[in-house]
């Protein structure tokens, strides 16, 4: 986040009840009420003890010691006060929180955000270039969608990968290649070393149906052969 990247505010993680409550009837109705609710008994009169104002406004509670008090856990607490508030014993407010700003910088708001709004303003270009070349890379059907993540983190150098949707495309688009020329083609790839079939289909610009059904000849005519690395060599090399 910006603002805390920059100092302005510091943002915690805090898994917490925050629980508001004011009590709107009166003692009388309030023990009256507890003599048929005896299971409220020990909370009630916990949260009474320990709160002093709580008639008078609404006061934030402490769920956890307020439960520890009455031997109960957090959540029974929380429903016994959904049932107070249903009964029109108390006014609740209760919400989770999962975090919490606290602002270092005083909370003028001019002075503090001029003073990073540069920062903002190039945040904010960068988000923006990103969401695009994310939406360009989905748009484009035409070059290679290795080609277009390698050169976006700045490989220059690079070859279709001869698997992706793009490159699959292509090779489906092929006019299929006369057998005997795409023969000589493998052959003289694999004088410079051993290839997988996939380096092969990628140099060549070939379909797999087309290389597979080349390397399964050249295979039968014991002109090729597989390494232990799944790779194919010349066999007399």
């Amino acid at each position: 986040m910006v603002l805390d990247r920059n100092s302005i505010i510091a943002l915690t993680k805090q898994f917490k009840n925050k629980v508001l409550i004011q009590f709107i009837a009166n003692n009388t109705s309030i023990f009256k009420y507890l003599e048929n609710h005896a299971e409220y008994d020990v909370a009630v009169k916990s949260i009474l003890r320990s709160y002093g104002g709580v008639f008078d406004h609404e006061t934030n509670i402490n769920t956890l010691k307020i439960a520890d008090k009455a031997s109960i856990s957090e959540h029974a607490l929380i429903q016994i006060l959904k049932q107070l508030a249903k009964d029109e014993i108390i006014t609740l407010n209760h919400s989770k929180t999962d975090a919490q700003i606290t602002f270092i910088e005083p909370r003028e708001d001019d002075k503090t955000i001029n003073r990073i709004s540069s920062v903002i303003h190039q945040q904010n270009k960068l988000k923006e270039r990103q969401v695009k070349a994310v939406i360009d890379y989905i748009n484009n059907d035409s070059v290679c969608k290795s080609m277009q993540l390698l050169n976006y983190f700045g490989e220059k150098n690079t070859a279709p990968c001869g698997i992706c949707s793009v490159c699959n495309k292509n090779k489906q688009n092929t006019t299929p290649t006369n057998v005997k020329t795409l023969k000589n083609k493998i052959v003289t790839l694999l004088e410079t070393g051993e290839k997988s079939s996939r380096d092969i289909a990628s140099t060549l610009s070939c379909n797999d149906a087309e290389i597979k059904k080349v390397l399964k000849l050249l295979l039968e005519h014991q002109i090729i052969t597989i390494t232990k690395t799944n790779t194919y060599k010349l066999s007399h090399l």
